[in-house]
């Protein structure tokens, strides 16, 4: 049966470390996953196995590497490699496909965009795939109507044990 699971739950509440954890046992999953590592964001791709550090430093960049939100500078070759990785994993076809997270800058077009919106619509076509969006609690609701997923299931952290 075909499946959208969104993990939410508050931020810094363990939904990246839970999902770290859960792949380790689901290892033909694909995806994305922003883990924190020593106070820093990364982006870790699922089939790679491999990191990518997503905050920008303290150098200078040029205008076009940097995504600004909020507080926030993220290093806009980490969102295109992400959006690579997540290209080469849809390709794949894994079980289970992660796109840890869908926030502001997803919302907006950017970040994860539009990669997101791509899988999302190639769900649409396929009979086996599950994927698991990681969503904070504050923007489920803004997130399910974005991106028309008001029939979806959503389940809390506790899904993972399930899947």
């Amino acid at each position: 049966m075909k499946s959208i699971n969104i993990l939410t739950g508050p931020v810094h509440s363990g939904k990246t470390t839970r999902l770290i954890a859960w792949v380790k046992y689901h290892q033909h999953s694909g995806g994305i996953l922003a883990p924190v590592i020593h106070n820093q964001r990364y982006l870790y791709s699922v089939l790679s196995n491999d990191y990518r550090i997503l905050e920008a430093g303290e150098e200078v960049l040029p205008a076009q590497e940097i995504v600004q939100i909020g507080n926030y500078a993220f290093l806009n070759s980490a969102f295109q490699w992400a959006r690579s990785e997540l290209q080469f994993a849809m390709n794949e076809k894994p079980p289970y496909l992660i796109v840890d997270e869908i926030g502001p800058l997803e919302l907006s077009g950017k970040g994860l965009e539009p990669m997101v919106t791509t899988l999302l619509e190639d769900y649409e076509r396929s009979l086996k795939n599950r994927i698991i969006l990681v969503v904070r609690e504050h923007l489920l609701e803004k997130v399910i109507s974005h991106y028309n997923l008001e029939d979806q299931v959503i389940i809390d952290q506790n899904f993972l044990s399930t899947l």
